[in-house]
């Protein structure tokens, strides 16, 4: 029979439902019995894998049985038990090339688990944890011009004047004043007002508040349509501003139509990104630039913050 590596044995395995001390505790009896690391060796164990709250017994054994598998390299290497040594990057990573005998899984585990806990118990000594990229979401592509056209049609054609009012609503504020449908949440005919210019300016609350512009093709269109609404109530319908798949309902009570492209937020707000960055020439500058970015954020990122003056007259408002 082959016997078992000392630095590396597993705990027994605790009964099923057993707490989490008493899964500890046969995992310290099966180091113990070796009798490669001392009692408070073990307590140095058990205490540091007790302080990242194992959510279950077999967490607890398996974070125990990593951790005394290092504190015993570091007996046999004479480095110190103590946090600052052992959750040290320099020690765990020459105990981690030390492991020998073990699958690719196993060492990627094993050292999963001691930097688990490094983290929790000598944070000072971590380097940062790698950034994560996130996806973003594709960006949807605009509507064409015609087919904006084809449904402010459609939304003069609706049966009722409420039902009129709050597509032409959604479509300005969407293709006019780029807000999204979580924007739409609080918009009430009193969050628009005129700017000295005469520009019409949409004031959006919520976790992006901010002061938009409407595009002067929409605002006339959108002015209207509010005017005929009762003040406090959002534009697109509806009376609980908290109310979840807040388009929902007025996409659903459309009346025809169904020869137009689907009418969602997100192509909305790309009609609207197109208009504004056309207007400004971002286009012409990005191409003198040598540049193919969609988004420049690292220099945009040093731009100075405009005012609702410089905002107004890049979305063609008067000067």
């Amino acid at each position: 029979m082959r016997r078992a590596k000392p630095a590396t044995r597993r705990a027994s395995v605790a009964r099923a439902g057993a707490p989490l001390d008493a899964a500890a505790s046969a995992a310290s009896e099966a180091w113990a019995s070796t009798k490669v690391l001392d009692h408070a060796q073990l307590a140095f164990c058990r205490q540091a894998v007790g302080g990242i709250s194992p959510p279950s017994a077999h967490a607890a054994r398996v974070y125990l049985t990593a951790l005394a598998s290092l504190v015993a390299w570091c007996v046999a290497e004479h480095v110190p038990v103590d946090a600052a040594h052992v959750f040290s990057p320099a020690t765990y990573e020459r105990w981690f090339s030390s492991l020998t005998g073990f699958s690719e899984s196993s060492r990627s585990s094993y050292r999963g688990r001691i930097r688990a806990l490094a983290y929790v118990h000598a944070p000072h000594l971590q380097p940062p944890s790698p950034a994560i990229a996130k996806k973003s979401a594709s960006t949807k592509p605009p509507y064409a011009e015609g087919e904006i056209a084809r449904w402010l049609a459609c939304a003069r054609a609706q049966p009722t004047a409420h039902g009129r009012a709050r597509l032409t609503a959604l479509i300005c504020l969407g293709a006019g004043a780029g807000c999204s449908a979580t924007d739409l949440r609080f918009c009430t005919k009193d969050h628009l007002f005129r700017h000295v210019s005469g520009a019409l300016v949409v004031r959006v609350e919520g976790p992006r508040a901010r002061l938009v512009p409407v595009l002067p093709p929409y605002a006339a269109l959108l002015e209207e349509a509010a005017a005929g609404m009762e003040a406090g109530r959002p534009l697109i319908g509806g009376i609980d501003p908290d109310r979840a798949n807040l388009t929902t309902n007025t996409l659903a009570r459309i009346k025809g139509g169904r020869d137009l492209p689907a009418l969602e937020m997100g192509r909305l707000r790309a009609t609207w990104w197109k208009e504004v960055l056309g207007s400004i020439g971002y286009g012409a500058v990005m191409a003198a630039a040598g540049m193919r970015l969609a988004a420049p954020a690292e220099i945009l990122a040093h731009l100075p913050t405009p005012s609702l003056d410089d905002v107004v007259r890049a979305c063609g408002g008067a000067p």
